[in-house]
């Protein structure tokens, strides 16, 4: 099955260069859809996208609790002047993601289970849409495992990256390297980043990496010396 003027949007997967990870178990399974319709009027077509849509859903539904349909976008083409209609027939394109809640509780084969009911569903789903007249191609993309709020494990990153830096001043100060290391100018964080591993792993990233660099002596001696009116004790 293939739609070559439809590509199946792709989730992130790319890493980050450089900053901190945490690896999590994931509680959402996710995958995409494109479904195309051609060669109809463009109500006809709307109708046909929304039926196949609503009867995946409720398949969706009954098979896994809590699974979700969101239809993210909607495209219309022309196809070309039709030489039996007075109508302009036209190529619709729906796309979405389907969403599947996985319990903290469920084990890997219970995931499994769950990929493979996903897997009958949509199958069901391309059979169905093209024995329809005119059919409804549909194309899903592989089901991934993911967090739904990767950034509720922000601060948990931060702690992270912070005893990170800890470690680093701390081995300085042992080598006697100026005075310890500083942060330099660092910007404000991206938002965090998730990359799938498996069906019980996501690695969540965050670019958070300003260098640390050496205290100059100039400034240790300056943070010893007794200020304006100050005493030293």
């Amino acid at each position: 099955m293939s739609l070559k003027s439809a590509p199946v949007p792709r989730l992130p997967r790319d890493r980050l260069a450089s900053g901190v990870s945490l690896i999590v178990r994931p509680d959402l399974l996710r995958s995409t859809l494109v479904a195309r319709v051609e060669g109809v009027e463009i109500a006809e077509a709307v109708a046909l996208l929304e039926g196949a849509s609503v009867a995946l859903a409720e398949a969706l539904g009954r098979a896994l609790p809590g699974a979700r349909l969101r239809p993210l976008g909607f495209d219309l083409a022309a196809e070309g002047k039709s030489k039996s209609r007075e109508v302009d027939p036209h190529v619709a394109s729906l796309t979405g993601v389907i969403e599947i809640p996985l319990a903290t509780e469920l084990g890997f084969w219970d995931r499994a289970r769950t990929v493979a009911a996903l897997a009958t569903i949509t199958q069901a789903a391309v059979a169905r849409g093209r024995s329809l007249r005119p059919p409804v191609i549909a194309v899903f993309g592989a089901p991934q495992a993911s967090l739904r709020d990767p950034e509720r494990h922000r601060g948990a990153l931060i702690e992270r990256w912070l005893g990170r830096a800890r470690e680093l001043t701390a081995l300085a100060e042992a080598r006697g390297l100026s005075g310890g290391l500083r942060l330099a100018a660092m910007a404000t964080p991206g938002a965090v980043q998730q990359r799938p591993i498996s069906l019980e792993e996501v690695e969540l990233e965050l670019d958070i990496d300003p260098p640390l660099e050496p205290t100059p002596v100039a400034e240790v001696a300056a943070a010893s010396e007794p200020r304006d009116g100050g005493i030293v004790g």
